[in-house]
C-alpha cells in the first residue's frame, strides 16, 4: 500500500487563465496533476498487487468547477480500480481488481460522489507522541514527517535541488520510521508516508 499526499494548486498567474492543475508543497511541481495521474495508472497496471492511497487536500485557488473536473478526471481514469469507502480487506482489493483510494478534503465534494473516502486525519510526526497519549484513534488515520524543507532552507541553498535538499533529512526519516508501530493488535498494519519529489 503507498499512500500520496496529493496537495493540490491552481497556479494564480496574472492575465491567464487555465485550468491546469498542480502539486504543490511549499512550490508547484513541474509535472501536472493529470500527467502524474496518468502515468500512476499506467504503473498501477503493470503491478496489480498494489493498492494506492490518494489523499487530495488543500485545493489552492480552486474553483467549484476545477473541483468537479478534477473529481471526474480521476473517476474516468481509474474507474473499476476505485476502491468505495466500506472497510475493505486487502484481498478483497485484489479479488476485485481495486486498486486506488481517494481520500478528498471536501465535503461538498463528498456530498456529491460517493465513490470517495472522506478526509483521512493526518498526525504529522511532532504529534504523533501527543496523539498517541490521548488514545490511538479507532478509524484509520496516517502520520508522517515531512521531508520537504522550509523557504528559508531553499532560498539559503540556491545551488541545490530539492531532492538533495530532502535526501539531507531522510536518514531523519528512517530513524522516525523504526520506533513506529501499528498498535497492540498483531495484525494492524503500518503505512508509512512520505512526500516523493517526482513518482
Amino acid at each position: 500500500i503507498r499512500f500520496f499526499d496529493l496537495r493540490i494548486a491552481h497556479k494564480n498567474i496574472k492575465n491567464t487563465h487555465n485550468d491546469t492543475l498542480y502539486f504543490a508543497h511549499a512550490i508547484y511541481t513541474l509535472q501536472t496533476v493529470k500527467e502524474a495521474l496518468s502515468t500512476m495508472a499506467v504503473w498501477l497496471e503493470q503491478h496489480q498487487k498494489e493498492v494506492v492511497i490518494l489523499s487530495c487536500s488543500h485545493f489552492y485557488l480552486l474553483t467549484d468547477s476545477e473541483h468537479q473536473a478534477l473529481v471526474c478526471y480521476i473517476t474516468q481514469l481509474f474507474k473499476d480500480k476505485l476502491c468505495p469507502p466500506q472497510t475493505p480487506y486487502l484481498s478483497q482489493c485484489w479479488d476485485l481488481g481495486q486498486q486506488v483510494i481517494i481520500s478528498f478534503d471536501d465535503e461538498t465534494i463528498l456530498h456529491q460522489h460517493k465513490e470517495l473516502w472522506s478526509k483521512i486525519p493526518y498526525w504529522y510526526a511532532l504529534c504523533v507522541g501527543l496523539c498517541k497519549a490521548q488514545g490511538r484513534a479507532a478509524h484509520f488515520f496516517t502520520s508522517g514527517l515531512n521531508l520537504t524543507e522550509d523557504t528559508a532552507v531553499v532560498v539559503c541553498n540556491p545551488c541545490l535541488t530539492m531532492r538533495k535538499l530532502t535526501m539531507k533529512s531522510f536518514s531523519l526519516l528512517l530513524d522516525w520510521v523504526e520506533k513506529q508501530t501499528p498498535g497492540p493488535d498483531l495484525t494492524a498494519v503500518n503505512i508509512i508516508c512520505g512526500i516523493p519529489n517526482s513518482f
